[in-house]
């Protein structure tokens, strides 16, 4: 019992690092549009920070793991990548242009992805496969409200004070501050044992082969997720004021918490194959939704599905990716995940513009979405017989 209180704790606190640097980035990505175009940027310009931050971020989130676990430690990397936004939203406030705004958005990228697979192994360092699902839903569920708290401050700041980025990338210095503070102060390495000198080959060769199917299965899901940006497109050719924009991305935040917060208290009688199977349903419907949308109320119908299905599958994953996981390589991993994760969502988004001007409309997307998604649901029963996911996905221990 003590054993197991200390590790609620250690949970507890990566949580609330989570939370805080989910909070101080949400309070500066708020407001970036409105950033962007009063630096005078260009849309090609914009193209740049942002395609170049998403990338940094996702080769930084594969790096990092490698590294932490060839060093053998996950808090160094924590601390460094708290550390590092720190001095990032610092240097928002610095900002005069395109150039050094291109470089803070990307070390402030570059901090996110050093300190996610360091996380999400030490989860899998200190639970038990029986919880994890338990704990990387609880993680989730704090990312979620610190992102919904994020946006809701910088909106209360809009409406109160007006622009003010100074203010706004001010207060943000303070949930990254005190995610350092945390990391620093409670947080304690998991004891691992030595590897020696393991390579990065030797370390991949201990993957179980069936990784790469779950892995290909996750590609194909990736494939269907790409920017809300496409929802709030095919929400104002429908009609509706950019003004209720933020409510609609409010909507889809709440219904992700709500499912998420579901999936953690259930996690003992739900198992990961079925919450699985259930999340990638709830995504078909949700692109069937926006396909067919010829109304604002479907679009909050469709909204509210998408939300959901993004709540019910990110512990599920995790807590799946972190079964093929052993003691020599369960930070690599994750970072293999989330390169594979990063290449799929680039080329999502890609083709999910590139179908949207085929069609001439955002409906092009989530046709698009909707085959992936049945596609990877499809994939899921013909690559995994029943014996292998119960397995792996938890439902009988080994």
């Amino acid at each position: 019992m003590k054993n197991l209180i200390k590790i609620n704790n250690k949970i507890l606190i990566l949580a609330l690092i989570v939370f805080f640097s989910t909070l101080a980035t949400m309070t500066v990505t708020t407001v970036l549009p409105a950033f962007f175009e009063n630096l005078g940027l260009t849309y090609t310009q914009i193209g740049y920070i942002e395609g170049g931050a998403a990338s940094i971020a996702f080769l930084s989130k594969f790096l990092s793991g490698i590294y932490s676990d060839r060093i053998r430690k996950r808090k160094t990397l924590i601390v460094y990548g708290t550390a590092l936004s720190i001095i990032t939203k610092c240097g928002f406030s610095l900002v005069t242009g395109f150039y050094s705004l291109f470089i803070v958005q990307i070390c402030d990228r570059f901090a996110k992805g050093l300190r996610s697979s360091p996380v999400d192994a030490m989860i899998a360092d200190v639970s038990a496969k029986s919880q994890n699902s338990h704990y990387y839903g609880l993680k989730y569920t704090f990312f979620m409200i610190g992102s919904i708290l994020g946006g809701y401050i910088t909106y209360k700041i809009l409406e109160n004070v007006g622009l003010s980025f100074r203010l706004i990338f001010g207060i943000a210095i303070v949930p990254a501050i005190i995610a350092n503070f945390l990391s620093i102060k409670f947080l304690n390495d998991a004891p691992l044992p030595p590897q020696g000198n393991i390579t990065l080959k030797c370390a991949i060769s201990k993957i179980n082969p069936i990784f790469w199917k779950y892995l290909f299965i996750l590609l194909l899901l990736m494939f269907a997720r790409f920017s809300t940006s496409f929802l709030g497109i095919k929400a104002m050719n429908i009609g509706l004021p950019v003004s209720d924009l933020p409510r609609l991305s409010m909507l889809y935040d709440v219904c992700a918490v709500l499912a998420s917060i579901f999936a953690v208290i259930t996690s003992s009688n739900i198992n990961k194959e079925t919450l699985f199977k259930s999340s990638l349903v709830v995504h078909i419907f949700s692109h069937f939704a926006f396909l067919i949308a010829s109304s604002t109320e479907a679009i909050f119908i469709g909204t509210i599905l998408s939300g959901l299905h993004i709540g019910m599958s990110q512990s599920a994953i995790l807590s799946i990716v972190s079964r093929f996981a052993v003691c020599e390589n369960k930070a690599t991993v994750f970072s293999i995940y989330y390169f594979v994760s990063g290449i799929g969502i680039f080329m999502s988004n890609a083709l999910a513009g590139r179908l949207s001007n085929v069609f001439d409309s955002s409906t092009g997307a989530f046709a698009g979405g909707l085959f992936f998604c049945c596609a990877a649901l499809f994939t899921f029963h013909i690559f995994l017989k029943k014996q292998t996911c119960n397995e792996i996905l938890g439902t009988a221990e080994p």
